[in-house]
């Protein structure tokens, strides 16, 4: 198409040409007259072969770019066939007789595409514009050249690789020679075969190493079962060695007994240490649980007071609710002191316990190390050593006969703060009296129980104020 557009441009700027010299040919003197005239008919005449070398040219342009177009479909059927040749031996043949075929339609085509060439360019002889065309669709009719080259090539190879695929059907299934006359055919073997005939040969191998191995099996259950009853009587006569070993141990150790008194305690001590570190951990926790729900309590009338406030109800109001509030929570929050209360106590005596296992176990543990460097000074003083011994032996005693129990006193008490808090105030009450003895002390007790009177008289009248307001409320509503 692109060939026609470039034609048709050309003539027309042939046609305008020969227009604006139409014009000047007017212009001139009669004298030139008739030479215009003819050259006007040869200008017709040239126009006339013009569009008719361009119609021609036009259906040998078409001609070419369907040939073009039939050439690059072969191509395009040849690398197909090249592809199937590779994968299908048995097909290969069929294809390349039907690619032969084809080969000598592309090479008929291609001599009648030579022939159309030479006919438009003994056409166009005379016209040097029309000659650059010719020279393109010269240069179609030689890449039409190459393609016919690269599709014989193409050929070639696939060719070459049916030999190739013949060569390797025949290497893998083997091949049957014709024998002479009278004698029959003889069969190449290929690695199939092979193959066939090494399974045979290890299959036959194996069934033999089976059999062997039966045989060795049997012979060393045999062996086995003589190792075994040789063993027995080897083992029972080292059971009675180490029977024998074992005695004279067991007399050394109950002779060293006493000096295992001190890693006894230790090892006792230990285990008391772990068991308060267990509990230690557990009445952590109990203890910040607790903390924990103290917290969420005291949050209650903070929330109840929020939610008021946001139903609308008066800040005033809310506030004379608020002891009511606090009232109500009580019983949730005393007995939630109580248990973070009990934990923080327990918790303190566990650590005192911790550090007083520790501190005789270590003690413990340093028995042996001392005693050991007091035998080594017998050599040298044995008055000094003797007296060192009787002082270590007797720390020991004194450290081990100390209870660590005593520590857990007012075990018949209750945990309770409440009545911790009695308890206090009726030794503080104590104590106060013991001090009126005390010369001058009387005027100041007196002042101190005034003054706790008159604070206690103060939270009694509001709190009968805030009982008396929530019963008028009651009233009212």
């Amino acid at each position: 198409m692109d060939q026609l557009e470039y034609l048709e441009s050309e003539r027309q700027k042939i046609w305008k040409k020969i227009i604006e010299l139409d014009e000047l040919i007017q212009k001139k003197t009669s004298d030139y007259e008739k030479e215009a005239q003819q050259a006007s008919r040869k200008t017709s005449e040239f126009r006339n072969k013009t569009e008719k070398a361009k119609g021609n040219a036009e259906q040998f342009l078409s001609e070419c770019q369907s040939i073009l177009e039939e050439l690059r479909t072969e191509k395009e059927s040849l690398k197909k066939l090249n592809t199937s040749i590779s994968r299908f031996y048995h097909t290969s043949k069929g294809n390349s007789e039907a690619l032969q075929k084809d080969l000598d339609e592309l090479t008929r085509r291609k001599s009648e595409l030579e022939n159309q060439i030479n006919a438009v360019e003994e056409i166009y002889a005379g016209h040097e514009e029309l000659v650059a065309q010719i020279g393109k669709l010269s240069s179609i009719s030689t890449q039409a050249s190459d393609l016919f080259n690269k599709i014989n090539t193409l050929h070639k190879q696939a060719i070459s690789r049916k030999e190739e695929v013949d060569s390797l059907y025949y290497e893998i299934h083997g091949y049957d020679e014709e024998g002479a006359e009278g004698e029959e055919d003889t069969h190449v073997e290929g690695i199939k075969d092979k193959l066939d005939s090494t399974f045979e040969q290890l299959e036959s191998d194996f069934q033999e190493l089976g059999k062997k191995v039966e045989k060795i099996e049997n012979e060393s259950k045999t062996n086995y079962d003589n190792f075994i009853t040789s063993k027995d009587d080897s083992f029972e006569k080292k059971i009675k060695t180490w029977n024998s070993e074992y005695s004279r141990i067991k007399e050394q150790i109950e002779s060293l007994l006493p000096n295992a008194l001190t890693a006894g305690l230790s090892h006792a001590y230990s285990e008391k240490k772990v068991k308060e570190e267990s509990d230690s951990k557990k009445l952590r926790t109990q203890f910040y649980v607790g903390i924990f729900f103290l917290v969420l309590v005291s949050l209650i009338p903070f929330l109840v007071s929020i939610n008021l406030l946001k139903e609308g109800k008066e800040i005033s109001e809310v506030l004379l609710d608020l002891p009511r509030l606090v009232i109500s929570i009580l019983p949730l929050y005393v007995p939630v002191m109580w248990l973070a209360y009990s934990a923080n106590k327990k918790l303190n005596l566990s650590k005192r316990l911790i550090e007083e296992y520790t501190h005789k176990e270590v003690l413990s543990k340093t028995f042996e190390g001392l005693s050991r460097q007091i035998d080594e000074l017998e050599d040298h003083d044995y008055d000094v050593s003797s007296e060192l011994r009787i002082k270590l032996l007797f720390n020991i005693m004194e450290v081990s006969s100390e209870n660590p129990g005593k520590l857990i006193s007012d075990y018949n008490k209750s945990d309770h703060p409440l009545m911790d808090a009695l308890d206090k105030s009726a030794k503080l009450s104590k104590a106060v009296d013991k001090l009126t003895g005390i010369p001058g002390m009387s005027k100041l007790t007196e002042i101190l129980e005034k003054r706790q009177k008159r604070i206690l008289n103060k939270e009694l009248a509001g709190i009968d104020e805030a009982l008396e307001s929530t019963e008028n409320e009651s009233e009212n509503a």
